[in-house]
């Protein structure tokens, strides 16, 4: 028999991460196999497993990206809010009566301004996040000087009497909500364990003095604000009862709205995983 020449096969490789190849070898009648290994490629890197701090997208991204409808759906609930009261509540309804005014109030301070600050918390639109010195104790403080120089008689006059006066209120007490919520909600991921935790704080004394006022308009012997009836959505009020209506709209509002964002942050930071130690010191 004539010897037929040596024969070499190249196998494909059994998959990308085995780096195997096969080599067969045939001579005459018999056969022989061997495998040579080579160093396998690095196996792919997802997009989503680059550090975002870098950059690029990563686990955080991807929870950040899981959570943009929550958020996208409470600045529509915030705008959807701000846009009922400015557009059909005050235009459409007696602006003599303080209670209507207090309703819009506290619906821009305690409910657009807290859905819209959920909605821009740590993006590029959160104005404060840049800066530090305004603390979330301080934005309260401000909130405080926005709401109570409003209600004063003589500003609130003025506020009822001239309709740019009227809308210059309303947009201080929208950027007061603002400020004092994305203080306490936003900043940047660095630093937000410590914001959030001053951010109890604010809310809390943001609490005790809407509070306080509202009591004190709800419990005053006269009214000071006007003296004629007003309606309020078609009933009729005197002015003493339709400022203590106010006073307790602001009174249950101011307490349950504040006192629940302060106990929130409260349990959320209680709750937060500790930093692990590193294990090498």
């Amino acid at each position: 028999m004539r010897d037929e020449g040596r024969k070499v096969v190249r196998q494909p490789p059994l998959s990308p991460l085995a780096g195997e190849m096969s080599l067969e070898a045939a001579e005459g009648g018999g056969s022989a196999h061997s495998t040579v290994g080579f160093v396998a490629p690095p196996p792919s890197v997802s997009s989503a497993d680059i550090s975002p701090a870098r950059g690029e997208k990563g686990d955080r991204g991807s929870a950040e990206l899981s959570h943009r409808p929550s958020r996208l759906a409470a600045l529509i609930m915030g705008s959807t809010v701000l846009l009922a009261l400015w557009a059909i509540l005050l235009p459409f309804s007696d602006r003599s009566s303080f209670s209507i005014h207090m309703i819009a109030h506290m619906g821009v301070v305690a409910g657009a301004a807290p859905l819209i600050a959920i909605g821009l918390a740590g993006t590029r639109f959160d104005f404060t996040a840049r800066q530090i010195w305004l603390s979330p104790l301080l934005a309260s403080v401000i909130e405080l000087f926005a709401i109570w120089g409003w209600h004063i008689p003589a500003m609130r006059a003025l506020s009822e009497s001239s309709l740019p006066f009227a809308f210059l209120e309303q947009v201080v007490f929208l950027i007061a909500g603002l400020t004092l919520w994305l203080s306490c909600l936003g900043g940047w991921q660095a630093g937000r364990e410590e914001r959030r935790l001053a951010g109890t704080f604010g809310l809390l004394f943001t609490s005790m003095h809407m509070t306080l006022l509202g009591a004190l308009l709800a419990l005053s012997p006269r009214p000071l604000y006007g003296e004629g009836e007003v309606s309020c959505f078609g009933v009729t009020l005197s002015a003493a009862a339709d400022q203590q209506a106010g006073g307790v709209v602001m009174l249950l509002v101011g307490a349950v709205v504040y006192l629940a964002g302060g106990v929130t942050l409260l349990a959320r930071t209680l709750n937060a995983p500790q930093p692990m130690e590193d294990s090498s010191r």
